[in-house]
C-alpha cells in the first residue's frame, strides 16, 4: 500500500508540516500493470479515500503516468479528481459559467469527501500497448490544490513492473475457395481380359471347355452392372484377341483374329449387342507381354531370354532361337505362353446428365454415375464446413482420383474441417509439377491459406496475391489474415523477450 499523506510528507516536507494541511489520508493500494491478450496495456488499482483526507476546500488531483527514464517517451492514464465538498461546488459553478466542462479532459472518476464515510475507487483503465513501454516505470503523479488554487506536485514512483501474459499464437481464420469443374460428357468406359481356352488350331468358344466357364462369367458381371444402370447407353465395344509366339506367325495372326471374333459372336448372341458396336482387332503374338513377363518372373537364363525376346529380328527366327534352349522352352510352354493368350475387351457407355435432386438420390447408391460437376452442385448444396460436403467431395476424389479440381476440392473441405496435413496431401496431388503461376486460383488460394495456418508466410503471400490477380475475393481475406499473423508474431516476439 502507498499511504500518500504519509509518504508524501516524508518525502517533501520537513517535520510535520504537511500533516498540519490534512485531518484525513488518501492511500493507493494493489497497483498492477500487465498486457492483455488485445495488446493493451491495463493498470489496475484501489484508490481509498478517508472522510477526512483533505479540508473542504482542498482537491487531490492522481494522474498515473508512464514515462521512461529519460522522459523521452510517456504516456497518462486518465486521473482522478478528489473534491473537498467547498472545491466541488466551486469547480462545478466555475466550468458551468464559463462553459468549459465538456471542453475539459474529463477523469476517470470524480469523487467528493464526505463526512463519516470513506470511498474506495477501483481503478482499471487501458491503453494501446507499445513497445517502448516495456522499459518505462509508473509514477503516481499528485496533485494538490488548495483553497487559493495554489498547486503543489507529489511523485511516487512504483516499483512494480509490467506483468506480460502467455499468450497463444493468433490462430488465423481462412477462408477456402472451391474449384468448379467444367463441364464434361459422361462418357464411361470399362476395360477387362478374359483367358479363354480354345481347343487346339480352333476359335471356337466353349463355355464349358477347361476354364471358360469362369471368364465367361467375369463377362457376364460385367453386363449385368451395365444392365442395372437402366439409363446407361454402350456406344462402342473393343475387342483385341491375342496369340502366344510359339507357331507360324501367320497361322497366330489368323487364329487372334478368330478368336476375337468368337468373343465378338459370343457377345452377339448371348447379350443382343448389335454388331455395330464392335471394333475387333488382333495382335498376332503378344511379344511385348512376354518380355514383361519374363522380366517380372523368375526363370532359367532370364537375362538372354530377355535378349531373345526383345531382339530386333523377325519374330520366326527368335522362337527358333528360343526353342534350341529345351529347359526355357519348357518353362515358357507351361508358366508363361497360356497368360498371353487372351482376347482383351472394352465397353465404353454414356450416362445421361442428372439434376441436383436426383445427384443426391445417387450419392449413396450409385455415385460412380454421376459427373464431376454434379457432385460438385450436390457439396455445395450442404453448409460450409458440414459432415455432409466433406463427405462427397471424399467420394468425388475417390472417383477421381488425377483429378487436379477433385484434389483442391477435397483439400478445401478438409481444411475447413481443420485437418491441414490430410489436406496438403490433396493440394500437393493437385498442383503435381506445375508451377505456381499456373496453378488455378481457387488452388493458389487454398493453399496460400494453409500456409497461413502453418505460419508459412513467405510461401502463402505470393500464392495469396496470385490468387487475388485470379479473381478469388477469399484470397482478400487471407492476406489479411497473414498481415495479422506477422503482427502477432512480432508481438508474441516482444513479449518473449520481456519475459
Amino acid at each position: 500500500m502507498l499511504s500518500l499523506f504519509i509518504l508524501f510528507g516524508a518525502a517533501l516536507w520537513p517535520g510535520n508540516s504537511l500533516r498540519a494541511q490534512f485531518i484525513g489520508e488518501v492511500s493507493v493500494e494493489n497497483v498492477r500493470l500487465c498486457v492483455t491478450s488485445a495488446d493493451t496495456l491495463r493498470l489496475e488499482m484501489q484508490i481509498a479515500v478517508g472522510d477526512r483526507a483533505m479540508n473542504p476546500c482542498q482537491s487531490w488531483t492522481i494522474v498515473p503516468e508512464l514515462s521512461t527514464p529519460d522522459k523521452e517517451r510517456e504516456q497518462l492514464f486518465p486521473y482522478v479528481l478528489i473534491n473537498g465538498n467547498h472545491k466541488r461546488k466551486i469547480g462545478k459553478r466555475r466550468a458551468y459559467l464559463t462553459q468549459q466542462y465538456w471542453q475539459l479532459p474529463q477523469p476517470y472518476r470524480s469523487v467528493g469527501v464526505k463526512k463519516g464515510l470513506q470511498t474506495r475507487i477501483d481503478y482499471l483503465a487501458e491503453i494501446p500497448y507499445e513497445e517502448w513501454m516495456g522499459d518505462a516505470s509508473l509514477l503516481l503523479q499528485q496533485v494538490l490544490t488548495s483553497c487559493a488554487d495554489k498547486r503543489q506536485l507529489f511523485t511516487v514512483r512504483c516499483e512494480s513492473g509490467i506483468a506480460y501474459p502467455r499468450l497463444e499464437p493468433y490462430d488465423p481464420q481462412v477462408a477456402v475457395a472451391y474449384c468448379e469443374p467444367a463441364p464434361e460428357r459422361k462418357d464411361r468406359k470399362v476395360r477387362g481380359q478374359a483367358f479363354l481356352d480354345f481347343q487346339t488350331g480352333r476359335s471356337v468358344i466353349l463355355p464349358t471347355f477347361r476354364n471358360n466357364t469362369g471368364e465367361l462369367e467375369k463377362i457376364g458381371a460385367v453386363f449385368a452392372q451395365l444392365r442395372n444402370m437402366a439409363d446407361a447407353r454402350i456406344t462402342d465395344i473393343y475387342i483385341e484377341g491375342y496369340a502366344s509366339p510359339e507357331g507360324k506367325y501367320e497361322s497366330n495372326a489368323r487364329l487372334s483374329q478368330a478368336r476375337a471374333e468368337a468373343l465378338k459372336q459370343y457377345l452377339i448372341k448371348t447379350y443382343g449387342m448389335p454388331e455395330a458396336v464392335f471394333r475387333v482387332s488382333s495382335t498376332a503374338e503378344d511379344w511385348a507381354g512376354l518380355a514383361a513377363l519374363v522380366e517380372q518372373g523368375d526363370m532359367p537364363e532370364k537375362q538372354r531370354v530377355l535378349d531373345i525376346v526383345t531382339a530386333d529380328e523377325h519374330l520366326d527366327r527368335k522362337e527358333q532361337r528360343l526353342r534350341a534352349m529345351p529347359a526355357v522352352w519348357r518353362t515358357l510352354s507351361t508358366t508363361i505362353f497360356p497368360q498371353l493368350r487372351h482376347v482383351d475387351y472394352q465397353i465404353d457407355f454414356r450416362l445421361p446428365d442428372y439434376d441436383l435432386r436426383e445427384s443426391l438420390a445417387l450419392i449413396d447408391s450409385a455415385p460412380e454415375k454421376l459427373s464431376q460437376p454434379e457432385l460438385y452442385r450436390a457439396a455445395m448444396s450442404f453448409p460450409e464446413g458440414s459432415e455432409q460436403r466433406r463427405s462427397i467431395f471424399d467420394v468425388c476424389l475417390r472417383l477421381y482420383p488425377d483429378s487436379p479440381e477433385a484434389n483442391t476440392n477435397a483439400g478445401a473441405a478438409l481444411l475447413e474441417r481443420g485437418d491441414a496435413e490430410a489436406a496438403l496431401r490433396c493440394f500437393e496431388r493437385a498442383a503435381g509439377e506445375l508451377l505456381p503461376a499456373d496453378l488455378s486460383g481457387a488452388l493458389c488460394n487454398d493453399l496460400g491459406a494453409l500456409y497461413v495456418k502453418q505460419n508459412r508466410l513467405s510461401e502463402a503471400v505470393p500464392l495469396l496475391e496470385n490468387a487475388a490477380r485470379k479473381g478469388i475475393p477469399q484470397a482478400r481475406i487471407n492476406l489479411a489474415e497473414a498481415e495479422k499473423k506477422a503482427a502477432d508474431n512480432h508481438r508474441l516476439e516482444r513479449y518473449k523477450q520481456k519475459q
